[in-house]
């Protein structure tokens, strides 16, 4: 079965994207943002270091955990 209602929404969806590519956008650098973000960002700790830090805090799962937390959440376990 094809659902045609859900496949024009779909293909509206795409038509809007491909309108957005193709127009062409004057933008302008704005030195005061762009002064506030590097400022901003220029003491953030390395994304590896805060990776690491993320990790210790919640461990990833794995597979088994993940469907044991499922079952154990939905009361089934």
């Amino acid at each position: 079965m094809i659902n045609f209602d859900k496949r024009a929404k779909v293909a509206t969806v795409i038509r809007e994207i491909k309108q957005y590519q193709s127009s062409q956008y004057c933008l302008q650098a704005v030195s005061v943002i762009e002064e506030y973000f590097i400022n901003k960002f220029k003491n953030v700790r390395p994304i590896d270091t805060l990776y690491d830090q993320s990790l210790k805090i919640e461990p990833r799962e794995t597979g088994d955990d993940t469907v044991i937390r499922l079952l154990s959440e939905s009361g089934l376990y």
